[in-house]
């Protein structure tokens, strides 16, 4: 029982950064950016991932996004709450629609991948007898 209660404080605490974060950015970086949109998720036990949609981020080069949020987070928070952001995303709205779109795709890729693999098997009359069926990983060979 006290692994377990220390596994829910152990998570609240984890919790509690992402909300740091959250907090941090919307007080710190809102203000100046308000079109902006903030997410921030744990990704898994020891990472953080964080998103900020920006119009502003269009005047800007892809590399040159990053910085001043890196510079704005390691100013307000603690070390190891920085520490845990393990993926920072800084997107234009144009970004965010084709990373939505890719997103659309992901969800549907084992039947997108059937599809086209039936498309292939009948196309080139495939037998398709016999059949180990991984819509994970599809090699086509031949010209």
């Amino acid at each position: 029982m006290a692994a377990r209660r220390n596994g829910r404080n152990g998570q609240k605490k984890q919790d509690q950064r992402v909300q740091a974060i959250l907090d941090t950015l919307r007080r710190e970086y809102l203000p100046s950016h308000p079109e902006a949109q903030i997410d921030a998720y744990r990704y898994n036990p020891a990472s953080i991932r964080l998103r900020i949609i920006d119009p502003g981020f269009a005047r800007k080069a892809m590399m040159d996004r990053d910085d001043p949020i890196w510079e704005l987070l390691a100013r307000h928070l603690p070390a190891e709450t920085v520490a845990e952001i393990g993926l920072v995303v800084l997107l234009t709205p144009s970004d965010d629609r084709f990373g939505r779109a890719l997103d659309a795709f992901f969800m549907q890729r084992h039947s997108v991948l059937a599809s086209l693999a039936l498309h292939v098997a009948r196309e080139f009359n495939l037998s398709l007898n016999e059949v180990h069926y991984d819509p994970t990983h599809i090699l086509l060979h031949g010209a």
